[in-house]
């Protein structure tokens, strides 16, 4: 046997073994074909969705990447590159992959679908509604996705009556497809129709009871009306028919989590880490719950692995570290770890500045006993709200207990104008006198705790 007919017989098998769900093995005879045979396209595109199913997002990308450099002509890498970098928001890389792909086929729905959901997800909008006209007349006849990813801008900008306009336009041209009916329903909740959106529900239910992407979406409908014990109804139902559903795991332990059910949430987050054991959201979601069982010891542990995980998050997802950031901050504060919650306070701010991220990082430094760097944190909390009496209170306790009773000063004058009832504030004026008196006969100074 030759190498060539090596390799085939293990891109082969890989199929066979992607089909029975062997995910992890298909994936290592892919990988043995590729090292004889590296040129092949079609291989490359085969180990992406491999990656894509188990769930490894980036590397997926990078191997729909190399299947699209190796065969320009095709247009399946293309479009599977442009969805990955849309699910990770790499815009201008799904931008160029859609490019790329209405390059080989002008026509290709899809393709145009993608370049307007990459113009609004970079909050491009005008953009997304030249893509959606050029799309337009690209084709025959108008396009239902196009419609959909249009709609989605459109209910950004809050663009409601277009919007739904465009959605019932979609599910004209395309009956058969339930994503348009379910976008509908969620536009119809967030515009107090909720019992339009339920009817639309119980009628695509009616008609496809087992259909999994529907009784998701059935799911958060309800935890957008705040009805948890029916959402986790529906996930339930989902979970019997699919039970190794990632996203219904992650769900239902959200909203075990929310009830204040703690142990059926560790259940179902540790259901989801085994699973897929890097996922972010749920390594967070259980430190959540075995914080509040007061575990503190594994949750320590935890968040040990939640920090490499962010790590490798800001290398190749900015927008998914910055938005999972404050929650870990969050959860290393509650957990003790003032230290690593100070560092990963500075990185978030260097991703955009806010009053509750100063305020954190505030509270971690004099937590660490850095009184100086606390107060840094403080001042700058008060640069973007001038008016800010935790702060204000920090600054004077931190003041006085290095002894600068002049700064000390300052800041109780500010604290009390902003709010002279404080009780906070009222409490360090007492302070504060007794300091000064006792300076005034040269004794030293006092100590206290800063407010968190």
């Amino acid at each position: 046997m030759n190498e060539w007919q090596q390799a085939e017989r293990h891109a082969d098998r890989a199929l066979d073994l992607f089909d029975r769900g062997f995910l992890e093995e298909a994936e290592s005879e892919l990988r043995k074909a590729l090292e004889i045979q590296p040129d092949q396209a079609d291989w490359q595109f085969n180990l992406g969705l491999t990656l894509e199913a188990a769930q490894r997002d980036q590397e997926a990308m990078e191997q729909f990447e190399r299947a699209a450099s190796l065969a320009p002509d095709q247009m399946y890498p293309n479009l599977a590159l442009g969805s990955m970098a849309i699910r990770l928001g790499q815009w201008s890389k799904s931008l160029s992959a859609f490019d790329d792909a209405i390059a080989i086929d002008p026509t290709c729905e899809e393709a145009h679908a993608g370049r307007i959901e990459s113009h609004a997800g970079a909050e491009n909008h005008d953009e997304a509604e030249t893509a959606f006209y050029l799309a337009e007349m690209a084709m025959e006849e108008s396009s239902a996705q196009c419609l959909q990813a249009i709609a989605k801008s459109l209910i950004v900008r809050k663009s409601y009556p277009r919007a739904e306009w465009c959605l019932r336009e979609s599910i004209r041209l395309a009956p058969a497809s339930p994503e348009a009916p379910v976008q509908l329903a969620m536009l119809l909740a967030d515009t107090d129709q909720a019992a339009d959106a339920l009817k639309i529900f119980s009628d695509l239910l009616r008609e496809r009871a087992d259909d999994v992407m529907i009784l998701m979406a059935s799911a958060r409908l309800f935890v957008k009306l705040e009805r948890f014990p029916e959402a986790m109804g529906r996930l339930e139902n989902l979970l019997r028919i699919e039970p190794t559903n990632l996203e219904a795991h992650e769900l239902l332990a959200d909203l075990s989590l929310k009830s204040h059910h703690y142990d059926r949430a560790i259940l179902e987050y540790q259901l989801v880490l085994r699973l897929h054991p890097m996922q972010l959201s749920s390594i967070l979601g259980l430190a959540d719950a075995l914080i509040a069982t007061r575990r503190f010891a594994e949750t320590r542990k935890l968040l040990a692995l939640a920090l490499q995980q962010w790590d490798r998050f800001v290398d190749y997802s900015p927008s998914k570290a910055a938005a999972e950031a404050d929650h870990l901050a969050d959860l290393l504060l509650a957990a003790g770890l003032n230290l690593q919650a100070g560092v990963i306070l500075q990185k978030c701010l260097k991703m955009g500045a806010s009053v509750e991220r100063w305020r954190r990082l505030a509270m971690a430094r004099y937590r660490c006993g850095d009184l100086d760097a606390g107060m840094h944190a403080s001042r700058a909390a008060l640069r973007l709200e001038p008016d800010c009496l935790r702060s204000l209170h920090n600054l004077t306790l931190a003041s006085l207990m290095l002894g600068r009773l002049n700064h000390a000063g300052v800041w109780l004058r500010r604290g009390l104008r902003r709010s002279p009832r404080d009780e906070g504030m009222r409490r360090l004026r007492i302070r504060y006198l007794a300091q000064r008196a006792l300076r005034s006969i040269g004794i030293g100074r006092s100590t206290a705790a800063v407010q968190d």
